[in-house]
């Protein structure tokens, strides 16, 4: 079950502007929506990979369905992603990338607030630049 520590710099935690009338509003993610680790765990009887994210705080799990073989877990009032299940229909770790980042991306066309879109963008962006090297780890 390998784990890996996140670095928040390492992914470039954007950041965006709003103008509220004349005045520039900045919004960014909070501590609390960035994650501090991944882990995955991948079951030897079915073959299922769980894949979760590690925040400060802890929150209630709320499934989605993206596809057949892809369930995104969001966070029950913040709406950020607290993991992925993913079913053993895709085995190469760069098809498993693929599949999460469109899932991700889907998640993120439903996004209706920016801190839920920023953090989309970076869980999408852990998935791109440390899943391929996790997933040879399991």
């Amino acid at each position: 079950m390998p784990t890996v520590e996140l670095n928040p710099l390492e992914f470039s935690t954007e950041s965006r502007e709003l103008a509220q009338g004349d005045v520039p509003v900045v919004i960014s993610l909070s501590a609390y929506d960035i994650p501090s680790a991944v882990t995955l765990k991948r079951d030897p009887e079915s073959g299922t990979l769980r894949i979760s994210f590690d925040y400060v705080d802890r929150e209630a799990a709320v499934t989605h369905i993206v596809d057949d073989a892809l369930t995104v877990q969001l966070g029950k009032s913040s709406g950020k992603v607290l993991g992925f299940i993913l079913k053993p229909t895709a085995q190469r770790p760069k098809d498993i990338t693929i599949r999460i980042v469109e899932g991700v991306e889907k998640q993120l066309a439903r996004a209706q607030r920016d801190n839920q879109r920023l953090n989309y963008e970076f869980i999408k962006r852990v998935v791109q630049n440390k899943m391929e090297s996790l997933l040879a780890a399991t």
